[in-house]
């Protein structure tokens, strides 16, 4: 693995977060005075083409690989998935524009495309430890949007209980990658699959061993 390598396959990423660092710039640099409208329109018009570029690099983004350890993928239901996670993004910024419910477009805006990103690096993981890494990055950008409406006290105890349960959640879910890696000895998806299948049949082996050895000891 390169850092060319790396480039190519996080490029729908990167093309979030890029688009999510300028439309901080834009906002907070040169529409800060401007209406509210405008800025929101800003906001949402960044977004939406930060989303179509990354739409386009799905098309081209290449598999990750650690040596003989695939981190991920692309294309097939991977890329699938990650088309749709960014048609969902792209409706969702059209129906930020005709909304006042905050006065905060740019940083709004910036949080949707990096939740954003975490869903896509989800899409195409096949470790778990990148699975991990980009639920988290998921996770806090929905813990911001929950608790983004800031003068209401149902988005505050919203975002509260919400963070608390994504944490307890966080725990449980490395708990049992801790079991899987146990027993399996990897990380991968692929050869967890195979592993376990390995496992349960030679399980099921033994029961049946173990049945034809009292049938005939009877």
């Amino acid at each position: 693995m390169n850092y060319a390598d790396l480039f190519r396959a996080t490029l729908p990423e990167t093309a979030l977060e890029i688009a999510a660092l300028l439309v901080l710039v834009v906002d907070l640099g040169f529409l800060r005075h401007a209406a509210t409208k405008i800025r929101v329109a800003a906001a949402a018009f960044i977004g939406v083409a930060g989303c179509a570029v990354a739409l386009w690099a799905v098309s081209i983004a290449g598999s990750l690989s650690f040596g003989d350890d695939l981190l991920l993928a692309a294309g097939g239901s991977a890329g699938i998935a990650q088309y749709a996670i960014l048609v969902l993004t792209i409706l969702t910024l059209l129906l930020l524009i005709d909304s006042e419910f905050t006065r905060n477009p740019g940083e709004y805006v910036s949080v949707v495309l990096m939740a954003a990103a975490g869903g896509l690096i989800i899409s195409a993981a096949q470790d778990l430890l990148v699975i991990f890494v980009g639920l988290e990055l998921l996770s806090l950008g929905l813990y911001i949007l929950t608790a983004f409406a800031k003068q209401s006290g149902k988005s505050a105890e919203a975002a509260l209980k919400y963070y608390l349960f994504g944490g307890m959640s966080a725990a449980f879910l490395l708990f049992g990658f801790s079991y899987l890696y146990g027993t399996t000895g990897t990380t991968r998806l692929d050869l967890i699959a195979e592993r376990a299948a390995g496992l349960g049949g030679h399980r099921h082996g033994l029961r049946t061993g173990g049945r034809c050895s009292g049938t005939v000891a009877r």
